[in-house]
């Protein structure tokens, strides 16, 4: 996600809904924010909006019909500001209103493009790539730079596929994966390629050459017959590693089954 940006929802008449973010190292001052907005609005002879508040998110909102609900969050997690403003038609959907506020969270599932990935919460996404036949997500934790992932589903297999599926998996490890353990098996009835193996850290790598776990998984899935792919650098005592196949990344209903039944 981009340091600071803004999503708007609109109908055919009017914006509704505005969400906007930007990074921050520390929690700012809201009601110091909110205070100088207020004032803002008094300077231009406009209604003072009255204070509100729900859980987390400080707020204002101007009452009358055709108002606006605005409201300020901190979320800690990711180190960003967050606000989201409400420009109401009519009358205040307080119900509307505060079931979107709930709604907007670190997200952990994600879910476009026929990729279906979990992630830990921790992890934001740093590149996307939508192409036809090919799309493929990576998920970092920036600065620190200890975990990426990489997710990706390709199709048109028999135009481009013409080897194994273990020797296409080696064409995507790291060039500097020591201690290498290819693996491959048949679940949920997909004949899956996998490898492990460790890897420099991807932070100061010259310090070690086996700071970091990698692992890697191929398969093919029977329903859509497009090509999935999934891999980690994780720290190497990173004990949350999830199982790729139905558990990071999921295909179709078998797999998603298969995971569920692990679990």
């Amino acid at each position: 996600m981009a340091k600071a940006g803004n999503l708007a929802w609109a109908d055919r008449y009017e914006f509704r809904l505005e969400l906007t973010w930007k990074e921050a190292a520390s929690a700012p001052d809201l009601d110091r924010i909110m205070d100088d907005y207020k004032a803002s609005l008094v300077e231009e002879d406009q209604p003072a909006p009255q204070p509100t508040s729900w859980g987390t998110w400080q707020g204002l909102v101007d009452v009358q019909p055709g108002g606006m609900s605005r409201y300020g969050h901190y979320e800690e997690s990711v180190g960003r500001l967050l606000e989201l403003v409400f420009l109401w038609e009519k009358e205040r959907d307080m119900d509307l209103e505060y079931a979107v506020l709930n709604s907007v969270k670190p997200v952990d599932h994600w879910q476009a493009f026929g990729l279906e990935v979990r992630t830990p919460q921790f992890l934001e996404m740093t590149e996307c790539t939508v192409q036809p036949a090919n799309v493929q997500w990576t998920f970092s934790d920036s600065k620190k730079a200890k975990h990426s992932w990489h997710f990706e589903r390709m199709g048109m297999l028999d135009a481009w596929l013409n080897v194994p599926l273990a020797a296409w998996l080696l064409g995507k490890e790291p060039v500097d994966l020591i201690d290498r353990q290819p693996q491959e098996a048949q679940i949920a009835g997909h004949d899956l390629a996998t490898v492990t193996g460790f890897v420099p850290a991807l932070k100061f790598p010259q310090f070690s050459k086996r700071s970091g776990r990698f692992i890697g998984a191929a398969w093919v899935c029977p329903v859509d017959n497009r090509l999935y792919y999934a891999s980690m650098i994780v720290p190497r005592d990173y004990e949350a590693t999830p199982q790729l196949f139905g558990g990071s990344l999921r295909c179709c209903p078998a797999c998603t089954s298969h995971s569920l039944a692990a679990s």
